[in-house]
């Protein structure tokens, strides 16, 4: 089989594997329908020795600025504690609201996500 032939295939059964997964026997999908097109992909470009990109990340710890003593000491500033606070307290009380409200959800109710 050509490359090209190959990388064809490859790029159908993942696109195929995403629509067609309710189809499949339960046994099947115990797995989800992305995962699932992902491993198609694998091991078409596995098995027909296909040529991918890769990204390579070097130098990364040279890019990363750590802040410093005047940049940590910022964070004493009226201002700035200020926001680091309500932006606590907003999160706390968002956690508080989605716990009462899945309390409050009804017995027996389940979603299905896999589907």
């Amino acid at each position: 089989m050509s490359s090209r032939a190959a990388e064809f295939f490859g790029e159908r059964a993942a696109s195929a594997t995403v629509p067609l997964w309710p189809r499949l026997p339960a046994r099947v999908r115990i797995v989800s329908a992305p995962l699932a097109a992902v491993a198609a992909a694998t091991a078409a470009t596995a098995l027909f020795d296909l040529s991918v990109g890769k990204v390579e990340v070097a130098g990364l710890a040279g890019v990363i600025d750590l802040p410093d003593g005047a940049d940590l000491a910022a964070f004493g500033e009226g201002a700035v504690l200020g926001t680091v606070l309500a932006f606590a307290r907003i999160a706390s009380a968002e956690s508080l609201f989605r716990a009462a409200a899945a309390d409050r959800l009804p017995a027996g109710r389940t979603v299905h996500l896999d589907t």
